[in-house]
């Protein structure tokens, strides 16, 4: 996906860099494209993930995302990462 390859160093960066102590981040692949488009790919359909872009930067179990041009700035990433 063009758009992930132009996130991944900005999201990696900032991975490193702000993710708190305590954070984890996962990096999960949905597939090749085909599975990707499919309107019943788990990623889109689940309930608790219902991605519609990829790639996307979410903290789970809120509602904080952030999707495509948006990951490749690094200070929205950081926002992302602060606490409530």
């Amino acid at each position: 996906c063009p758009d992930c390859v132009l996130a991944e160093k900005p999201v990696e960066e900032t991975v490193k860099s702000s993710l708190p102590s305590n954070g984890i981040f996962i990096e999960c692949s949905v597939g090749d494209r085909p599975s990707w488009k499919d309107p019943n790919c788990p990623f889109r359909t689940d309930s608790k993930l219902r991605l519609t872009n990829i790639p996307t930067l979410m903290e789970w179990g809120t509602t904080k995302r952030l999707t495509e041009s948006q990951l490749l700035d690094t200070e929205m990433i950081k926002i992302l990462f602060e606490e409530d």
